[in-house]
């Protein structure tokens, strides 16, 4: 995998974390800095899946952002059977 996407991916996974963390930002523009958007067609639920796995902490972060989250479409996490993390690209509430 290309340096530069998987830098983007490691934002990506990090961006839920981020968001409560920094609380001045927006989504889109934690989203722009991570640079998916150079990259939309490259990057998908595997690739993401593969990195949070190096990061099982955040998992609880996206959950309960996306538990709040009220945009769509939007990038989501749900849990299945208590175990398996399934994460999708377009939720509607």
């Amino acid at each position: 995998m290309e340096k530069k996407i998987k830098d983007a991916i490691e934002k990506i996974v990090h961006l839920a974390y981020d968001y409560r963390k920094r609380g001045n930002i927006s989504s889109l523009n934690l989203l722009k800095e991570s640079g998916y958007l150079e990259f939309p067609d490259q990057i998908g639920e595997e690739e993401i899946a593969a990195i949070l796995k190096l990061y099982p902490n955040l998992i609880n972060e996206w959950l309960l952002w996306s538990e709040n989250k009220r945009s769509t479409p939007t990038w989501f996490f749900t849990k299945d059977n208590d175990e398996i993390v399934v994460i999708g690209a377009d939720r509607f509430a």
